[in-house]
Parts: C-alpha cells; structure tokens; sequence
C-alpha cells in the first residue's frame, strides 16, 4: 500500500497496530503515502519507512504539508468511548524513541 515498502531501515521507525473491526472509517492514507500496511486476523498494523529529523512535525492538522501527509494515517471511530492502539519502535537505533502525534481531524482524514 505503499511505495516501496522496505523490510530494513537504519533507523528506528514508528509502528502502531489497531484492531480493524473498531474502525468507523479508514485507514486515511495520502496517494503518495510512505505508510506501509499490512493485516493479519483483523489486526491493521503501519509502519513509517521515513526516517524523519524533527523539522516535518505538524503544528496544525488541519493544514499538513504534502511531505506531512504522506507520512500520515488516519482513521474514523464512532461511538467509541476509547479505542485499543499499540504504538511502537522497530529496527535501528531505538536510543532516542520516536514521535507520535494525535488529531481530532486532518485535512487527511475528513470528519462525518
């Protein structure tokens, strides 16, 4: 689902798994999207396969540059009082951990 999804990185990257029967809409991928994906028994798991510095963290979702969103995966939950996510780090160097960053909405991911 991405482009060219690489099974070794230098670098620690970004992993988040979710269950895909609590999801009301999704995964919000960019058509450029650097996001890997893959399922197995309902689980939906993504993997960055960017190593990004610092300088490409959003401060607004509403307005993500091109570079911002296809590093983005977005979902829509619905009547949900809390949902099951498991984040982590995989490969590389996890010395210096990794950022992960939450919305209520994106330009990527449209409410509705």
């Amino acid at each position: 689902v991405c482009n060219g999804c690489p099974t070794k990185k230098p670098q620690a990257r970004q992993t988040l798994e979710i269950a895909s029967d609590i999801i009301d809409a999704g995964p919000f991928l960019d058509e450029d999207t650097t996001v890997c994906e893959s399922s197995n028994n309902g689980e939906l798991k993504f993997w960055a396969t960017r190593y990004a510095s610092g300088n490409n963290h959003p401060s607004d979702p509403h307005n993500l540059t091109q570079v911002q969103q296809e590093e983005t995966v977005g979902f829509r939950f619905k009547d949900r009082s809390y949902i099951d996510v498991t984040f982590g780090l995989v490969e590389g160097n996890t010395a210096y951990g990794r950022n992960f960053e939450f919305a209520g909405k994106s330009n990527l991911a449209p409410c509705g």
